[in-house]
């Protein structure tokens, strides 16, 4: 996936125009936090055989991914989300490699605009 283009620019333009740099760079770390935090839990989720675990995790992921732009994420997340949330863990676990390589992406391309001023 393109980094460029794992995220929607407008979002992360609202941000910085409601607070500057210092809001998008602070926004920017604690979205970075939640996620690897969360992706963790559904990693306990699913080690524990607990779907609502799993089902919470992608949901917080997909809340999140709409504040920073990133949509590709959050559709994976609510993917996962509601097939964790069905019961049908072993599904929303076949979807878990996608959500990381998603985050992966964002999180480059992110930590990209962190360090950049704006233009």
């Amino acid at each position: 996936m393109n980094n460029e283009k794992c995220i929607d620019p407008a979002a992360l333009e609202r941000i910085r125009g409601i607070g500057g740099d210092d809001l998008l760079t602070k926004m920017i770390t604690l979205f970075i936090q939640n996620v690897e935090k969360r992706l963790q839990e559904a990693s306990e989720g699913k080690a524990a055989g607990d779907s609502e675990m799993i089902g919470r995790a992608a949901h917080s992921i997909r809340s999140s991914s709409g504040n920073v732009g990133a949509m590709r994420l959050q559709r994976v997340a609510y993917e996962i989300e509601r097939l964790a949330m069905e019961g049908n863990i072993n599904r929303a676990w076949e979807r878990f490699a996608e959500l990381e390589k998603a985050f992966a992406a964002v999180k480059a391309r992110l930590t990209e605009e962190g360090e950049q001023p704006a233009q």
